[in-house]
């Protein structure tokens, strides 16, 4: 699927994981960014997204503020 995010449009693979009694979990997931992740959310279980987090930028010599990859 494609995404598109604040950084660009990316070919995606979407993910969905339950999370204990608070909902689901989605994760878009592409081999175009470093880590991987575009996009994350967290839904509740009436359907109503909580949170999400988007990637905003990428480039050359971009690094991990956690050291993660």
């Amino acid at each position: 699927m494609e995404v598109t995010v604040p950084a660009g449009s990316f070919k995606a693979d979407l993910l969905e994981f339950a999370a204990m009694g608070t909902g689901t979990i989605r994760l878009w997931r592409s081999g175009g960014v470093p880590g991987g992740v575009v996009r994350t959310q967290l839904v509740d279980p009436s359907g109503e997204t909580v949170w999400t987090s988007e990637l905003k930028d990428k480039g050359k010599g971009a690094a991990s503020e956690l050291n993660s990859y």
